[in-house]
């Protein structure tokens, strides 16, 4: 729930999230948030090659990178009721995988430990 009191479903929006072409993964959070925010996976070859970047060039450190996910959050975001709106995302530099503990064997998220896993880049995105 957010902190204005609306309850915002994750999954349909993360299912959204997981739909655009550069995204991999996407855990949509808000709990006692102002609004909405997500941590994007993204489809690290696919971004590099549509941007032209070297393999292993960290994504969650380029501005082109940020600005592809965001015109996709964009579209979206369209589709979306104003209080559901992803307004803040950060992208993370490594896959959610299920020898770090972040997914389940039958590859679910496990929101609670990416929550504490990425608590300091969540705090980061309060509004």
């Amino acid at each position: 729930m957010l902190s204005n009191g609306k309850n915002v479903a994750p999954q349909p929006i993360e299912n959204k999230l997981r739909a655009l072409p550069h995204v991999q993964e996407a855990v949509v959070l808000g709990d006692g948030m102002e609004f909405c925010c997500a941590l994007i996976v993204p489809a690290f070859d696919g971004v590099r090659a549509a941007l032209g970047l070297p393999p292993g060039a960290r994504l969650s450190e380029s501005a082109e990178a940020r600005a592809l996910i965001k015109r996709e959050i964009d579209g979206v975001n369209k589709t979306l009721a104003s209080f559901e709106l992803v307004k803040k995302f950060m992208l993370l530099d490594a896959m959610f995988t299920i020898e770090s503990g972040e997914l389940t064997p039958t590859l679910k998220v496990k929101r609670k430990v990416v929550r504490e896993r990425y608590a300091s880049l969540i705090e980061g995105m309060r509004g």
